[in-house]
C-alpha cells in the first residue's frame, strides 16, 4: 500500500499554532495576552480536565489527542481509550495507535489492572539494564496514553479504581505511561487527595459551585468562568486563565483517516550495535519480544 504523506500543521485550521510542538507537547489554547499555552507530557506526565457539560472539556481533549497524532506514529506512542459515554472518542477507535478501546465498566477496570502489569514489566527491564527511564532505551518502548472519559462513572462503579489510578500515576512517570482523565463531576469523592497529589497538572472549565472549583484547582475561580472554552490551567503551582483551542471535527477526521489508512504497525527498530558482547545483544532482542508480548495482551 502506498503511504500517503503525513499531513502537516499547515494542512489544518489554525495549523500554525501546532507548528513548533515537541514530540510529547500539546497545544491547548491562548492566554489572555494571546500567548500560546502548551503542555509537555515529557515533564508533566499526567493531566486532569474537569468541567460541566458543554463547558468545552471534550473539545479540548480531542485537541490534545490531535496534537499528539500530528507528531507521533504508533511506534512513538499508543492509546488506550476508556470512553464510558461511548461516543466522545469513537473517532479514534480505528487508529493504529489504539491498543484498546473500551466503553464497558468491567473491561475498563481489567484494563487498568493490565496497565499496572505492563508498568511492572517495564521496570524490571529498566532495572536489568541499569536505567531509570524508558527514554534512555532509544525507542524500544513507546509512550502509552490512557485516556478516560467519564472518570466519575468509573470511580462510582468500582471502588478500587482510585488505588489503581494512584499507582499508575506514581509509577507511570518513569515507565512512559500517561494518564489523561476527564470528569464533569469534580468532587472530593472523585478527585481524592491521593489522586490530586499525584496528578498536580489540572485544567478547569466552568463548574457549578465554589466547592467544585476547589476540588479541581484548590481554590475558587472556575465557578466564575462564563463562556464555553474559558478555562484555568494549574501547572507548577501557577494559575493561567486561557481560552481552549477548538479543533474542527473535519480536521480530527482528516488526521484519524490518515492514520487509519496506514499499513499495519511499523517494524520495531533493529538494536544498534553496542559494546559489551553477546549478553547485551540478547537483552535487546528480549526487549523486542516484550513489545510484541504486550501488544498481544490488548
Amino acid at each position: 500500500m502506498h503511504k500517503k504523506k503525513l499531513p502537516t500543521p499547515s494542512d489544518y485550521t489554525g495549523g500554525n499554532l501546532f507548528s513548533d510542538l515537541k514530540k510529547l507537547e500539546v497545544y491547548i489554547g491562548l492566554s489572555k495576552s494571546n500567548k500560546k499555552i502548551k503542555i509537555n507530557f515529557e515533564n508533566c506526565h499526567h493531566l486532569i480536565i474537569a468541567g460541566a457539560t458543554g463547558s468545552g472539556k471534550s473539545s479540548l481533549l480531542k485537541t490534545i489527542i490531535f496534537s499528539l497524532l500530528l507528531n507521533n506514529s504508533n511506534h512513538d506512542l499508543q492509546f488506550i481509550f476508556i470512553d464510558l459515554k461511548r461516543v466522545e472518542l469513537s473517532t479514534f477507535k480505528d487508529l493504529p495507535h489504539t491498543l484498546n478501546f473500551s466503553s464497558n465498566f468491567d473491561d475498563a477496570y481489567k484494563i487498568l489492572e493490565k496497565i499496572l502489569s505492563i508498568i511492572d514489566e517495564r521496570f524490571q527491564m529498566l532495572e536489568k539494564l541499569g536505567l531509570t527511564n524508558i527514554s534512555q532505551m532509544q525507542g524500544f518502548y513507546n509512550h502509552l496514553f490512557i485516556v478516560i472519559d467519564e472518570f466519575a462513572e468509573l470511580v462510582l462503579t468500582h471502588k478500587k479504581v482510585e488505588k489503581l489510578i494512584v499507582r499508575i500515576s506514581q509509577l507511570g512517570r518513569a515507565a512512559g505511561v500517561h494518564l489523561i482523565i476527564c470528569t464533569q463531576l469534580p468532587t472530593a469523592k472523585i478527585l481524592t487527595n491521593l489522586i490530586s497529589v499525584n496528578i498536580p497538572v489540572r485544567i478547569a472549565f466552568k463548574v457549578s459551585t465554589v466547592y467544585n472549583s476547589r476540588c479541581i484547582l484548590g481554590r475558587t475561580g472556575a465557578e466564575q468562568l462564563q463562556r464555553p472554552g474559558d478555562a484555568i490551567l494549574l501547572h507548577n503551582a501557577l494559575y493561567t486563565p486561557f481560552t481552549a483551542h477548538y479543533t474542527p471535527p473535519d480536521d480530527i477526521f482528516k488526521i484519524a483517516k490518515y492514520w487509519a489508512n496506514q499499513p499495519g504497525p511499523p517494524t520495531p527498530p533493529r538494536p544498534k550495535k553496542r559494546q559489551g558482547g553477546c549478553l547485551k545483544f540478547v537483552i535487546l532482542i528480549f526487549i523486542i519480544w516484550i513489545i510484541f508480548k504486550l501488544k498481544a495482551r490488548f
